[in-house]
């Protein structure tokens, strides 16, 4: 190990081990594991981690919070204890992640697997459809215009099936059918 008592002075590049930690004292940069880093903070490793950690949550490799790069190139982030992961856009949380895996937009205590909320007489429409728009699912509830779901896939029948059974059509003339997929009227 190194015991630095002092202030280290000086000036260029400091190098700990070639390719442990690297200083780039000319692009303010530092890299761990790489001599020759490209942005502020740059860590390569086969699966790059930084831990997050405090009293409360312990210290050991199971504790915490993690960001990684995993050796396939995923992206994840790893809450290792039975909290919240929360989302934040300007100063207001927008998201959240229950330990018990519960997602909620608009709410901090989602009851279900997912939940969408807004506040009172605003509008909470959310929208699942494909790029162009051929295919999708809106469901909208505000208390200034139509309260309900919208299912369409521009002139498509709409079907309702439980399992592989089809039980009910609206046809793409309007006509419904249940327990036939001919619809007269």
């Amino acid at each position: 190990g190194i015991d630095v008592t002092g202030a280290i002075t000086g000036t260029g590049d400091l190098t700990i081990d070639t390719n442990t930690l690297h200083v780039d004292s000319s692009n303010n940069r530092v890299g761990i594991g790489i001599t020759t880093p490209v942005r502020n903070l740059h860590i390569k490793d086969t699966s790059p981690r930084i831990m997050l950690s405090n009293d409360t949550t312990g210290h050991t490799s199971g504790n915490g919070t993690e960001i990684l790069l995993d050796s396939d190139g995923h992206f994840e982030i790893l809450q290792r204890e039975n909290l919240n992961l929360e989302f934040f856009t300007n100063n207001l949380q927008r998201m959240t992640i229950l330990g018990n895996g519960n997602v909620g937009i608009g709410t901090t205590s989602p009851s279900y697997r997912l939940t969408v909320e807004a506040a009172s007489g605003t509008d909470v429409t959310s929208e699942f459809k494909s790029d162009d728009a051929n295919a999708w699912i809106q469901i909208k509830d505000n208390t200034t215009t139509d309260t309900g779901v919208m299912v369409g896939a521009n002139g498509d029948n709409l079907l309702l099936r439980a399992g592989s059974n089809e039980r009910m059509r609206i046809d793409s003339s309007g006509n419904v059918g249940i327990g036939t997929s001919s619809p007269s009227s």
